[in-house]
């Protein structure tokens, strides 16, 4: 699973140690820091953001206004709603005992998502820990879903396969060996072979 760490940077050693917790256990992380000299930075971090399966957004009462922060934000946001599956999965922590609820742009994106709000800098490892914990319930909650539309599929088809054989053994046969009567299927309201 890939993950992006979108953050403001005098943030940057908390950062990397979300990254380093994120690495180690097994996730994909990009963030600006691996970005190398001389490179299209916007380009580059738009893409990252694109192929992202989750956005950790580490903000704090200063950078709520970053205009930086608000567009990677923004853009996430537009993603989302235009993918069907909830991905990016959005991690919002916010740093500091104030200013979350404090009206501005970035505060009125992220209302809805359920933020983890870490009083310092030295609680990273409880962001890491709020981070790891709402990327395996995303995993989980991802995998559930495909298996259920997989086994969905399943029913549909054989439930189809059924019908189409029940047809079959009912319909009387000319020497062509196709039924007298085509009509259209009144069970799957489409054309069939009943």
């Amino acid at each position: 699973m890939k993950v992006y760490i979108s953050y403001p940077h005098r943030r940057r050693s908390f950062a990397a140690d979300i990254a380093g917790v994120l690495r180690k256990n097994g996730y994909e992380v990009s963030w600006d820091h691996d970005l190398a000299g001389g490179s299209n930075w916007a380009g580059e971090l738009a893409r990252e953001i694109s192929d992202a399966d989750a956005i950790v957004m580490i903000y704090d009462k200063d950078s709520a206004n970053s205009q930086f922060l608000k567009n990677e934000v923004a853009f996430s946001i537009r993603r989302r709603n235009a993918a069907k599956d909830g991905r990016p999965l959005l991690i919002p922590i916010f740093i500091g005992s104030d200013g979350l609820t404090e009206n501005n742009e970035l505060n009125y994106y992220l209302s809805d998502l359920q933020t983890t709000v870490i009083g310092s800098e030295k609680e990273s490892k409880d962001a890491a820990d709020a981070a790891l914990i709402a990327l395996q319930t995303f995993e989980v909650g991802q995998e559930k879903a495909a298996k259920e539309n997989k086994q969905a599929q399943e029913r549909l088809d054989k439930g189809i396969r059924t019908h189409v054989e029940q047809v079959l053994e009912k319909r009387p046969r000319r020497r062509s060996g196709k039924s007298d009567t085509p009509g259209s299927c009144t069970r799957f309201r489409r054309s069939c072979c009943c």
